[in-house]
C-alpha cells in the first residue's frame, strides 16, 4: 500500500506540481508544496498503521468555552 501512495504522489508531482513551479508564482508554489507534503506525511503514517489524534476534542473544547449551555 505504501508503494501505491508513493506512486500516486509521484504522478501528482510530475503532472500537476511541476507546471505550477514553472509558472513562477511563488505564493501558490509554497502553499501547494506545504499541503502536498502534509498530506503525504499523513497518508504514509496511515499506511504504517500509526493513528493520528483527531482535532474533534480540541474543537469541542473551544466551542464550549464560547458557548456555555
Amino acid at each position: 500500500m505504501t508503494f501505491i501512495v508513493i506512486g500516486l504522489y509521484l504522478v501528482v508531482v510530475l503532472a500537476d506540481f511541476i507546471p505550477v513551479v514553472k509558472n513562477g508564482e511563488k505564493k501558490i508554489t509554497w502553499i501547494y508544496s506545504v499541503l502536498l507534503t502534509a498530506s503525504f506525511c499523513v497518508l504514509i503514517l496511515y499506511t504504517f498503521d500509526i493513528v493520528l489524534p483527531g482535532p474533534s476534542d480540541a474543537i469541542r473544547h473551544i466551542v464550549q468555552i464560547f458557548y456555555k449551555p
